[in-house]
């Protein structure tokens, strides 16, 4: 839900420069997990401006949350859709004659599918040779690429759009993922003699949309005007507090203070749940003797 969007909270606050770690009134963090972690838990209390806000949710379905990169020519990264029609095909076939001048192509058809074979004119015994990988000299050895992931990782209920490079694997090795991968595609191939680095990402573009918006028009104005002028705090999302008995942000505070005995004690300490028993040997171990040679 979207609660109060963009406006000042004043109920339920915490003193300025503290952060509640939810365990004080006896609340441990796995007890928080249990019915959901707010943002009220993890410190996320301000907000920018006092106008009244909104409610509505967000999220109900993949293609209300997309988020395109935007690249170092400040364009959104998209992907273009493939088409495996018979010109396509015959693109391909003329690309590999032309590619490897060595190669004949053609089309065949085994249990209902269809493959371009490529073959050597000399005949099957050299087919049959070991030959070294072949990279053409005038074709640039990074293939970058974009990446369409829905419902992945970190980005659960959610669609991104993002560039990637690999050394020295053909496109069309790439492509044929997009048969066998659910909720990916790759696409937009093209050679490069870089690969990507640090700084070539200027930011992203978000495009949401919310849904079941309880406010009024003059509410909803009010608030995607103050956003427009003067912005948001950006905070940390809810999925980057973990989901385990150890909350991430103690773990992170004992890392700014350079606590590294507490950092290893949060990761290593016995916590609740199912896991495996060495696992969990090595938990109990580890909170006996603090020493990491036992075993």
């Amino acid at each position: 839900m979207v609660k109060g969007f963009n406006r000042c909270r004043d109920e339920e606050e915490v003193p300025e420069g503290e952060i509640s770690n939810g365990e004080e009134d006896g609340e441990t963090f796995a007890d928080m997990m249990k019915h959901g972690l707010t943002e009220l838990d993890v410190g996320i209390l301000k907000y920018v401006s006092d106008h009244e806000g909104f409610s509505g949710i967000l999220k109900e379905g993949y293609s209300d949350f997309v988020v395109h990169e935007i690249n170092k020519q400040e364009d959104n990264v998209s992907i273009e859709v493939v088409d495996d029609s018979k010109e396509k095909q015959t693109l391909v076939h003329k690309a590999i004659k032309t590619q490897y001048p060595g190669l004949e192509t053609k089309t065949e058809e085994k249990e209902g599918h269809k493959f371009i074979v490529a073959y050597h004119t000399a005949g099957k015994k050299a087919l049959s040779a070991p030959r070294k990988h072949f990279w053409p000299k005038n074709r640039g050895s990074v293939c970058h690429f974009v990446l369409y992931k829905k419902n992945k990782d970190t980005d659960k209920r959610a669609i991104t759009v993002q560039e990637n490079a690999v050394l020295k694997i053909t496109a069309e090795r790439l492509a044929h993922l997009n048969k066998r991968l659910s909720n990916l595609k790759l696409g937009n191939f093209s050679y490069k003699n870089h690969p990507l680095k640090l700084g070539e990402l200027q930011g992203h573009h978000f495009t949401v949309v919310i849904r079941n918006i309880s406010g009024t028009d003059a509410q909803v104005h009010q608030a995607l005007t103050s956003l427009k002028q003067t912005g948001f705090i950006n905070y940390y999302g809810m999925q980057r507090f973990g989901t385990t008995a150890v909350p991430t942000q103690h773990v992170g505070r004992a890392i700014l203070k350079n606590n590294w005995k507490e950092v290893v004690d949060l990761i290593l300490k016995p916590r609740p749940g199912a896991e495996k028993e060495f696992l969990v040997h090595c938990r109990e171990e580890w909170a006996k003797t603090q020493d990491p040679e036992q075993h």
